[in-house]
């Protein structure tokens, strides 16, 4: 993994907790994302970032804001549908 991938996992905590702050649903931001990945990303790759991203607001429906324990089920539950589309 190059550089850049690290600083990807708090970045996006922090525009998801920001857009929470200004009334933006958590759920809602994720499924979409996941439909932006699916429809635009190339290859295998948008449909297993898309499945995880789908996935993963299926966990935080609901949630006004996240903390490690749901950023911890969101993550479980993304991997989860990854390994399912994977076929394992």
């Amino acid at each position: 993994m190059g550089e850049q991938e690290f600083g990807a996992g708090p970045t996006l905590i922090l525009f998801i907790n920001t857009l929470i702050d200004g009334n933006a649903d958590v759920a809602g931001l994720l499924k979409a994302a996941s439909m932006v990945l699916v429809s635009t990303v190339g290859g295998a790759s948008g449909p297993l970032y898309g499945t995880f991203f789908l996935r993963a607001s299926a966990a935080c429906a609901g949630k006004a804001s996240l903390g490690a324990d749901d950023l911890a089920a969101l993550c479980e539950a993304g991997l989860a549908g990854v390994l399912q589309r994977a076929g394992r």
